[in-house]
């Protein structure tokens, strides 16, 4: 299995969820990231989010008026006393294009 997960729950209520031990298995995996797919992630993000990014002062400020003055009740509370990570390992492969690899100096791209 690639996933793995283990838990041993004690107890559960409405608002808390109590687990004793968690064991988290991750099958070793090996990553490749080329320079092609670098840049379709990018683009990717770039259209997620069209414009410019973030608020203007002027843009916060009248936000932070429409805030609530309390805050909302708290969710489920989640407790874990004990969690263990097993088996991660990640190779990662990269390609670049060495000219369009603007965080490298003018010299090494050739």
């Amino acid at each position: 299995r690639f996933l793995d997960l283990s838990a041993e729950q004690t107890g559960i209520s409405s608002d808390q969820v109590h687990f004793t031990a968690c064991t988290l298995r991750i099958a070793p995996m090996e990553v490749k990231i080329t320079e092609t797919l670098s840049r379709e992630i990018g683009r990717f993000l770039a259209d997620a989010a069209p414009g410019r990014r973030g608020l203007q002062r002027e843009e916060a400020h009248h936000r932070k008026r429409d805030l609530h003055k309390t805050p909302p009740s708290p969710g489920t509370k989640l407790t874990v006393d004990s969690l263990t990570i097993e088996s991660l390992e990640a190779s990662l492969w990269l390609r670049l294009f060495l000219p369009e690899s603007d965080f490298l100096p003018r010299a090494l791209r050739g």
